[in-house]
C-alpha cells in the first residue's frame, strides 16, 4: 500500500522492519546559546516483498492535529484559492498551491482539504482514507483491502467483512472531528 505496515494479520507476511535513529548537529545562535538538531534516518529491513522500487520515497510523519478540522471543511474554497503563492511572492518563505483531487467517481476534480498533500477533499472520505491507511480497515468508501499485487497473502487473507467499518460508525467519527 502507500505506507509501510511493519505489522501484519495472522499468516501474511508482513511488509519489513523498520528502524529509526538521528544524526545530531551541534550549532551555535548568534547569542552565544548552543543547540543539537536531530535529523531522522529511516531503514528498512527484512523486506517481506522484495527490495523497494527505485521510485519509492519515504519520510517520518508526524500525526496531526485533529481539534478544529470541521472549521477548515467551511472555509470557501474561493478564500483558499486567494490564498495560494506558489512563488512566495509576499516574501514570508512560505510558498503553497491548492492540491485538486481527483473524484472518487473519476470525473472531474474537487479541492483538496485534508491529509498530508491535501490529497482528501473532506472530513468523511479523509476518516475513510485513514482507516484504510493506517489501519487497514476497508469501508463503504474505500471497500479494497490495501495490498499490493506483490502480497497475493493478503489479497486472500480472510478480513472482518465488507465492509469491515459500518458507515454510521465513520459517520460518527467524522461528526467528532468537525467539533
Amino acid at each position: 500500500g502507500g505506507q509501510f505496515q511493519p505489522n501484519s494479520v495472522q499468516g501474511v507476511v508482513k511488509e519489513g522492519d523498520a528502524t529509526l535513529t538521528y544524526r545530531e548537529f551541534a550549532g551555535e545562535f548568534e547569542d552565544g546559546t548552543k543547540y543539537t538538531l536531530r535529523y531522522p534516518l529511516l531503514e528498512f529491513s527484512n523486506l517481506g516483498y522484495g527490495p523497494f522500487s527505485n521510485d519509492t520515497r519515504t519520510s517520518v510523519r508526524v500525526p496531526p492535529q485533529v481539534i478544529g478540522l470541521g472549521l477548515l471543511e467551511t472555509i470557501p474554497e474561493d478564500t483558499i484559492l486567494s490564498l495560494a503563492d506558489p512563488d512566495d511572492r509576499d516574501g514570508n518563505g512560505i510558498s503553497g498551491r491548492p492540491n485538486y483531487v481527483r473524484n472518487l467517481n473519476g470525473i472531474g476534480t474537487t479541492l483538496g482539504r485534508f491529509g498530508w498533500k491535501a490529497n482528501n477533499t473532506d472530513l468523511m472520505r479523509q476518516s475513510s482514507a485513514a482507516f484504510l491507511g493506517d489501519l487497514g480497515i476497508t469501508s463503504p468508501m474505500f471497500r479494497n483491502e490495501n495490498c499490493t499485487n506483490a502480497q497475493a497473502q493478503c489479497r486472500a487473507s480472510r478480513n472482518g467483512g465488507s465492509p469491515e467499518i459500518a458507515q454510521n460508525k465513520i459517520t460518527a467519527i467524522t461528526n467528532y472531528l468537525k467539533l
